[in-house]
């Protein structure tokens, strides 16, 4: 999950925003915490998918051939961790920039794995340019000295979780113009449409260079039509918009009781083991927490929301401050919403939001 402060940084109205973090932590223990971790921010997306604990890639496999395309036909069947740094051997004074996950299939295929939580200016450019990266950057130099090197380049696929819809995108103000505006505009995605593909093909012919794809899913738009409990229709890529989009909303015995009647797939299953917090250690509870909460609920949220002009946003975000016991007062600093508007906001169940009173 790419983060850039100086992007997502914005003035919340005082001091007080900060000093009320404190004030989240203890309310959250009075009012009992979720099951599983909320999939889409960086420490949970990592812990789910990390082929460390356990040296476990079935995950990992069972993510990229539900929303990755066979390439070739050929779908993954064993995957080995990847450098994750771009460039992998940084040079003196080049900058490095890290990825969620990067692994390598047994054809040797590349596959980068990024979550992307909040929206930002040009992202789909720096997500070429690290799948560039990593495509030009796959041979060492000895390979790079041998005849006919170039056969030895394998294709990249880079596949990203989009916790935003961008059909809804009404432009971010920064020092480059927000493209996607334009783009969205002209050719918006169709009402079902939640998987963006992007390959290289000619215009005219049809015909395709594969060796660079970019996979997009945006969760929100997966998300707005389908039901928490699995029904006969449920497809494997069904379970995982659940998973991704609401698995802070299952209980152990919804998970417990749904894989022992065989409606949830294993991997599924074990996703959602990796997404418990009863099972996380203290620091990994604390990093869940710091990744969470400040940016979040404050920094991203509120950047984002305002600058696209999105008021809902804005009122959802103060619906969980409101939920969780944040004053008043300070709600009303941090969002620019009047303590008549907050008093009025509907409650926050679940993770959405019912109507105004």
């Amino acid at each position: 999950m790419e983060y850039d402060k100086h992007e997502t940084s914005q003035e919340v109205g005082s001091d007080a925003c900060a000093q009320d973090l404190n004030k989240i932590e203890s309310s959250l223990s009075q009012i009992g915490r979720p099951h599983f971790a909320i999939a889409t921010t960086d420490t949970a997306f990592k812990h789910m998918l990390s082929m460390s604990l356990g040296s476990e890639s079935s995950i990992v496999i069972s993510l990229l051939n539900c929303f990755v395309p066979a390439f070739r036909g050929d779908p993954v069947a064993e995957v080995t961790e990847a450098p994750v740094s771009i460039p992998a051997l940084k040079l003196p004074g080049e900058k490095q920039t890290f990825m969620d996950l990067h692994v390598i299939s047994s054809r040797g295929i590349h596959y980068i794995i990024e979550m992307q939580a909040q929206r930002h200016v040009m992202f789909d450019k720096r997500v070429l340019f690290y799948a560039c990266g990593t495509y030009s950057r796959q041979l060492s130099e000895d390979e790079l000295g041998k005849p006919n090197w170039y056969v030895r380049l394998k294709a990249v696929i880079a596949l990203q979780i989009l916790d935003y819809d961008t059909n809804r995108v009404r432009g971010i103000k920064a020092e480059v113009p927000d493209n996607l505006v334009d783009q969205v505009k002209n050719h918006p995605q169709k009402e079902h449409q939640f998987v963006k593909h992007f390959i290289l093909h000619d215009l005219e012919s049809g015909q395709k260079i594969d060796h660079l794809q970019l996979v997009q899913v945006e969760l929100p738009r997966a998300a707005k039509t389908k039901k928490l409990i699995p029904n006969e229709k449920f497809s494997l890529a069904d379970w995982w918009v659940r998973v991704l989009s609401c698995a802070h909303e299952f209980t152990r015995q919804q998970v417990e009781n749904l894989r022992h009647s065989g409606e949830m797939p294993e991997d599924i299953y074990k996703a959602l083991r990796r997404l418990n917090l009863q099972e996380w250690n203290p620091q990994e509870i604390r990093e869940y927490q710091q990744d969470f909460f400040p940016r979040e609920l404050f920094a991203t949220t509120l950047a984002v929301e305002r600058e696209e002009g999105i008021e809902e946003g804005i009122k959802l975000t103060a619906r969980s401050l409101k939920a969780i016991g944040i004053p008043i007062e300070t709600i009303s600093k941090c969002t620019g919403l009047s303590a008549a508007e907050i008093e009025n906001l509907g409650e926050v169940v679940h993770g959405r939001e019912t109507i105004d009173r």
